[in-house]
């Protein structure tokens, strides 16, 4: 985002089990494992306190 903010979009979780085509069902489960992932690696990386973790922060 134009402030900085960190978006990360990925598949609704209640939608895997949905599909139809198993095959592809299967290749969206492991992107959103690796999505899943890589939000725990910018977490590890996000200094404790800083405004990227301040649920208080109301600032747009």
């Amino acid at each position: 985002m134009d402030d900085g903010t960190l978006v990360i979009v990925t598949v609704h979780p209640p939608y895997l089990p949905r599909m139809s085509d198993r095959a592809r069902a299967a290749e969206e489960r492991k992107a959103f494992t690796r999505d899943l992932a890589a939000i725990g690696r910018y977490m590890e990386s996000v200094e404790p306190g800083s405004t990227a973790l301040d649920s208080e922060n109301d600032d747009p």
